[in-house]
C-alpha cells in the first residue's frame, strides 16, 4: 500500500527558547499519489492534553492543518506554551488517495526555556593592575533547564573603544568573541596575540557573555558583567643581537 512519508525538522532540540513554527517535509511513495495535506497534533505531557486551536483542553488528538505540501509549516506563535512543561509534536500527511502516514507518527518533544543564564567574572579583578594576563576566569549558572552552553569573552581597549578580534588577532570596531569556555567554573587562557596587543599603562575592559543550551540560546546581557583593568608591561624587549652601522 502506498503511503506518505513525513518528517519533522523543527523542533530539533530538547529545550527551545522561542517557538514560532513547526516545520517538516513530506514525500509520496510514487508520482501518481501526490501529497495533498499535512497536519500536526500538539500535546502537553503533564496532563496529556492536546491543543485544540485555542488551549490545551482536549483529551483526544486534535489534528491541525499545516501550510505547504512537500515542505510544510505550522504557525505555533500563538500556542500557549508554558516554561518547563514538556510538549510533544506529532505529524502526519495525506495523499490524493486519502492514505495517511502509517503509525507510529513521527514526533518530537521539547520544553520551553526562556531563562537567561548568569555569568560572573572574577579574574582579572575590577580596578586591578595586571602584570601577566595568563588567565581570565569566573563562574556561570543556568536555572532554566537547558543547562549551560558556553561562555564567550570580549576585550575592549579603553583609549579608543576598539574591540579585540580573537579571530584575526587585531583591534577593530566590531566585538569578536574568544573561543568558548565551558563549565560552571570556567577559565580561558589568552593567546600571545592578545597579550602582545596590550599597551603599557593602558586600561582595558574584559566582559563575559554566557549562553545556555536552548535553541536558539538564551544569553546573559552583553557588557553587563566584566572588569576594567590596567595593563603594565614588565617584560623588556629582546636584546639587540646584531648591529650594522649605516
Amino acid at each position: 500500500m502506498p503511503f506518505v512519508a513525513v518528517t519533522i525538522t523543527s523542533p530539533a532540540g530538547a529545550y527551545l527558547s522561542t517557538v514560532t513554527a513547526f516545520t517538516g517535509s513530506a514525500s509520496a511513495m510514487n508520482e501518481t499519489s501526490p501529497v495533498t495535506g499535512n497536519q500536526v497534533a500538539i500535546q502537553e505531557l503533564t496532563g496529556n492534553l492536546y491543543f485544540d486551536g485555542a488551549a490545551f483542553a482536549s483529551a483526544s488528538e486534535v489534528w491541525l492543518g499545516a501550510s505547504g505540501l512537500s515542505t510544510w509549516s505550522y504557525n505555533a506563535s500563538t500556542v500557549p506554551f508554558a516554561a518547563g512543561v514538556q510538549y510533544k509534536v506529532k505529524a502526519r500527511s495525506r495523499d490524493v488517495n486519502s492514505f495517511l502516514t502509517p503509525l507510529p507518527y513521527p514526533n518530537a518533544s521539547f520544553r520551553l526555556d526562556q531563562v537567561a543564564p548568569s555569568v560572573y567574572l572574577s579574574t582579572p579583578l575590577a580596578g586591578s593592575t595586571v602584570y601577566a594576563l595568563t588567565e581570565i576566569e569566573g563562574t556561570a549558572a543556568d536555572t532554566g533547564g537547558a543547562g549551560l552552553g558556553a561562555v564567550e569573552l570580549y576585550v575592549r581597549r579603553g583609549a579608543d573603544g576598539k574591540w579585540w578580534n580573537f579571530s584575526s588577532d587585531s583591534w577593530g570596531d566590531i566585538p569578536v568573541a574568544s573561543a568558548a569556555a565551558t563549565g560552571a567554573a570556567w577559565a580561558f587562557a589568552p593567546g600571545a596575540g592578545l597579550r602582545g596587543g596590550l599597551a603599557h599603562n593602558q586600561q582595558y575592559f574584559v566582559t563575559a557573555l554566557s549562553k545556555d543550551a536552548a535553541l536558539p540560546p538564551n544569553t546573559s546581557v552583553f557588557g553587563a558583567e566584566g572588569s576594567t583593568f590596567t595593563w603594565v608591561d614588565t617584560v623588556p624587549p629582546d636584546a639587540v643581537t646584531a648591529f650594522a652601522p649605516s
